[in-house]
Parts: structure tokens; C-alpha cells; sequence
């Protein structure tokens, strides 16, 4: 079903790319948004990096990992689908055609199609409806924020918004394969051992500092990202932690 869906939003996406002049929809969409505050959009933006999807997959108590397992082979096929689609096309940014409009954060001009933002958000957001849902509430939630997530790029300048459709499917798709991989690899059998938490611990110690060393482009987001950053450095030492208690030395896998 999720490779179903994928297709069908991709396809729409890549219609809406090639179908001509997508200017006059994009200035109404983003001028719809501008009613919006710069900061919410630039928090919603900040939520698409892969630095940030990393931290927040970590975050999630998984015991079984194999959230984390699904997500890590996603992230993989979504990062080189990405990639590979940018550099064969090097289509132009919004800002490319439309030097009036005042971005949001950093000014991007090439390398637009597909929006990677999109993809990391609808990726993880795939994989925690599939695996992580409760109810049809938190599935509302999660594809009401991985939808803000990804429009968010047409807000903050950075793509159109076939872009952002195609991002999307490529990350819905990418999870979808995730799934068929991991039940032939089974990456989270490995995960849950001790050289596989220190693994997870090293990924959220990294990821964290990162956060508070490197600038992402966007300053009104700043706030958020050191309080990310300093929540994944936490995390990560929490692990380390955690694994010197007799639960841990037991076969319990740190939170």
C-alpha cells in the first residue's frame, strides 16, 4: 500500500514539474502561507533535516529497535535517490526564477528537484505510522506534521512544489523498501546488543553536536536546534549510562 501511495504522489509531483510554468501557483501558495509567522516556518524546516529525523528516531523508546532498524535503511535509500535525481537533473530554486521573493533562511538556487526535507520527513513519518501508531489520532498528527514539514520548503523559498511531491513519495517509498530489507537482514537483531547501543549512543552523541556546532542555515531556528542538539547529547551519555546497570548487562536495551 505505502509503495501504491508513493507512486501516486511522486507521479503527481513529476506531472506538476514538467507541466510548464508552475510560478503563478507557487506565488499563491506561498503567499497563502506568509500569513504564518517566519519563526513557525523556519522550526517546521529545521524538523526536515536528516541530522534531525536521526536524533528524533533515536529518542523513541524501541526496545525491539526495529523502528530504528527500518529508519536507518530508509534514511540510506532515501539519501541516494535524492542525491542521484539532483545531480542528473540540477534544476533551479524558486529564488533562481523569482528574484522578488524573500527567502526564509539561506538562499538556494540550484539542486531543487526533489526536496530531500520532504523525503526525510515522509519517511519517518511512514515508518512511525506503520510501526509506532496507536491510534488513528496519532496517525493524523504525524502525517499533519510530516505534511507541514515538507510545504514548509515552499515556504522558506527553497522548493517548488513538485518538489516537494516527489520528495515525499521518494520517502514513503524508501521506508516501504526499508521494510522488505530489514526482514531479510535483520539489522535490529544487532542494534539491541550492547555493541549495537553504543552504536545508537555514538549516532546521538554526534548528531548532538553537530547540532550545536554547525549552523543549518536557518538562525530563527536556532533555539530549537541547541535544545535538540543538547537533548541528543544527553540521550547519548543516558545510553552509555544505562548500560552499565545490571538491566542493561541483562539483555535490557537502554531508552
Amino acid at each position: 500500500m505505502a509503495f501504491v501511495v508513493a507512486t501516486l504522489v511522486a507521479a503527481v509531483g513529476a506531472w506538476s514539474h514538467l507541466a510548464g510554468d508552475a510560478s503563478p501557483a507557487y506565488r499563491a501558495l506561498r503567499g497563502a502561507m506568509g500569513h504564518l509567522p517566519d519563526w513557525l516556518w523556519s522550526d517546521l524546516t529545521f524538523l526536515g533535516f536528516g541530522l534531525t529525523a536521526a536524533i528524533f528516531v533515536t529518542l523513541l523508546r524501541d526496545r525491539s529497535m526495529r523502528f530504528v532498524a527500518v529508519s536507518l535503511w530508509s534514511f540510506a535509500f532515501t539519501t541516494l535517490a535524492v542525491q542521484a535525481i539532483k545531480r542528473s537533473l540540477v534544476t533551479p530554486r524558486p529564488l533562481t526564477l523569482l528574484p522578488d521573493i524573500a527567502p526564509i533562511g539561506d538562499r538556494l538556487f540550484w539542486g531543487s528537484m526533489p526536496s530531500g526535507h520532504a523525503a526525510t520527513a515522509l519517511a519517518v513519518a511512514t515508518g512511525f505510522i506503520l510501526l509506532r501508531s496507536r491510534s488513528w489520532r496519532s496517525v493524523v498528527v504525524v502525517a499533519v506534521l510530516a505534511a507541514a514539514v515538507a510545504i514548509s520548503r515552499v515556504a522558506v523559498g527553497a522548493h517548488w512544489i513538485g518538489d516537494v511531491l516527489v520528495g515525499s513519495g521518494i520517502g514513503m517509498a524508501a521506508t516501504a523498501l526499508g521494510f522488505v530489507v530489514e526482514r531479510r537482514v535483520d539489522l535490529a537483531r544487532r542494534l539491541v546488543t550492547p555493541y549495537g547501543q553504543i552504536a545508537i549512543a555514538t549516532i546521538q552523541l554526534v548528531t548532538g553536536a553537530m547540532m550545536l556546532w554547525r549552523p543549518l542555515g536557518y538562525p530563527l531556528a536556532q533555539p530549537l536546534q541547541w535544545l535538540v542538539g543538547g537533548v541528543a547529547i544527553a540521550a547519548g551519555l543516558y545510553r552509555l549510562w544505562a548500560m552499565r546497570t545490571p538491566a542493561a548487562s541483562g539483555g535490557g536495551v537502554a531508552p
